[in-house]
């Protein structure tokens, strides 16, 4: 028996009460028509606390450590929106770039197949489907690719993960994943 203390999704504090999350990008991304960007943000992470016996990982308790930032919001309408957890989040510069215990890093690539410009100020997503890794203070989310798209004359943003290729830690996870491959409400 023995403990383990690993960064986890930051859905827990100050309840578990959604799978979604809502990063609102500290500026707005450009995309031209028929284009595509590629981009490293912060994501919040959490603490968690997990007994471990034999292979078996029981979650104990969890922390955050930037707990002045971790709130929540509904994106959509009051009556039928999502509720998400949110963050206003800022560029990284790679995966190299995450904040120890505060966050780790996503990679998010942006394809615009509209025929005209976008800017792009959010994305909403389930994040259960995202795995976290960790090496040491460091951590990284698996990716996202979002691609804006016209669907019967109304623009959508579809979301597939995009698995990190990396050697670090995987996190312990006990939430449900998410069998949705698109996104539910959107990206503005």
């Amino acid at each position: 028996m023995s403990i383990q203390v690993a960064p986890i999704r930051p859905l827990n504090h100050p309840a578990r009460r959604t799978s979604h999350m809502y990063l609102e990008f500290d500026r707005e991304i450009h995309l031209g028509e028929n284009s595509a960007a590629s981009i490293y943000v912060h994501c919040p992470i959490e603490i968690g606390v997990f007994l471990v016996v034999d292979s078996n990982k029981d979650s104990l308790d969890w922390i955050s450590c930037n707990h002045a930032d971790s709130r929540f919001c509904l994106y959509g309408p009051p009556d039928t929106g999502i509720l998400c957890k949110y963050a206003r989040v800022s560029l990284a510069t790679d995966y190299d770039d995450s904040r120890p215990y505060v966050d780790g890093v996503m990679k998010i690539v942006l394809t615009n197949t509209l025929k005209s410009g976008q800017a792009v100020r959010k994305v909403v997503f389930p994040i259960t489907d995202n795995s976290l890794y960790y090496e040491g203070s460091r951590s990284i989310f698996d990716g996202i690719d979002v691609t804006l798209k016209k669907r019967a004359a109304v623009g959508v943003a579809d979301v597939k993960i995009s698995k990190a290729e990396t050697d670090w830690t995987k996190s312990p996870a006990w939430e449900d994943t998410t069998v949705s491959t698109a996104m539910e409400m959107g990206l503005e």
